[in-house]
């Protein structure tokens, strides 16, 4: 062997630096803030060549990444949308967490009724006609047996007897529309709804409806029709009104508004309208200063431009109707 060849001088075992932290060998343990031990690192690559032996640090990961002369692993992948902030992860949630409670008025259990009205089947809300009406809640809450329960089938509906499609469809319109203003209701649909609230009881609506029957005014509900729906539907605050309107009015009362009427109350109505117009002549002869001579009516000359058609004095009308039809009770004489 020649003398100027000299056997390579052994070198030292390589070893890849930390992927992470270039300051952690093989075999030694990373600083951590956690009292268990690190797992294991993965067993190193051990190459045999010419040279000698080379020890190769844990296997890269087939992501990793060479900048600038060192090794770099990407992060670990951030699911989004996992917890939302601040949950806690599943093992760290309590077993116990409360159930959310049921708002005591806005979770509402509905079903449906099946009713009948002139042959033809509404299938309707139960919720609507229970708030409403306090004989809906009763005929609701009655208990039905071991029978299938009225209502629930085409072949089980509520006959409603008496009722009007009308009637019926008014008041629906009401419960699922009645809250847009913008709904042109006719003067007809109110007097159905006025029905039917009254004999089912739903107060609130019933008031509704007599309002907008009182203020309606294209076109007005005419005297007649309103003191026989006032005597129907109890509303005993429309007849003083109505009986003056018909005082006022040029035109005595037609057959036909008598029959509506009834005998007894169209005797009362002609006994106070030939009143008002001998009271009322007799005043103008007395401001004129004559004396009246024969009972005629007075020329109907308007109280005011704004009201051509009540020629007579307001208050003049309102007394007489008092004295004919809710007379002061006689006073007892003094002996």
């Amino acid at each position: 062997m020649p003398s100027n060849i000299h056997a390579p001088a052994p070198r030292r075992p390589f070893v890849f630096a930390h992927p992470i932290n270039p300051e952690i060998r093989e075999g030694s343990r990373a600083p951590t803030m956690f009292s268990s031990p690190a797992p294991p690192s993965p067993k190193s690559i051990l190459l045999t060549g010419s040279s000698g032996q080379f020890e190769i640090g844990p296997p890269l990961p087939s992501s990793a990444s060479y900048e600038d002369g060192g090794v770099t692993t990407p992060s670990p992948p951030v699911i989004l949308g996992s917890l939302s902030p601040g949950t806690p992860p599943d093992d760290e949630r309590s077993e116990d967490a409360l159930e959310p409670l049921r708002h005591p008025t806005y979770y509402i259990e509905d079903d449906t009724v099946i009713f009948t009205v002139d042959d033809c089947l509404y299938k309707l809300n139960r919720y609507f006609l229970q708030r409403e009406s306090k004989v809906f809640q009763d005929m609701f809450s009655c208990p039905q047996g071991d029978k299938v329960p009225e209502g629930t089938t085409d072949d089980s509906v509520i006959p409603l007897p008496g009722v009007t499609q009308g009637e019926i469809e008014s008041l629906l319109n009401f419960l699922y529309h009645g809250m847009h203003d913008d709904r042109n209701v006719s003067l007809s649909e109110w007097i159905d709804l006025l029905s039917i609230s009254t004999r089912f009881i739903c107060d609130k609506i019933r008031g509704r409806a007599i309002r907008e029957i009182d203020s309606f005014r294209h076109p007005r509900i005419d005297p007649v029709e309103k003191i026989v729906l006032a005597g129907k539907r109890d509303i005993p605050e429309w007849l003083a009104p109505s009986y003056e309107d018909i005082c006022q009015r040029v035109n005595p009362l037609e057959v036909e508004e008598a029959e509506k009427l009834g005998i007894t109350m169209a005797v009362k109505l002609m006994r106070a309208r030939e009143a008002i117009r001998e009271r009322s002549c007799s005043n103008t002869a007395k401001a004129r200063g004559t004396r009246r001579r024969v009972a005629t009516p007075p020329p109907q000359f308007p109280s005011s431009a704004e009201s051509p058609s009540r020629p007579y004095d307001e208050s003049l009308v309102s007394e007489i109707i008092q004295e004919t039809f809710w007379p002061s009770p006689p006073v007892p004489a003094e002996y």
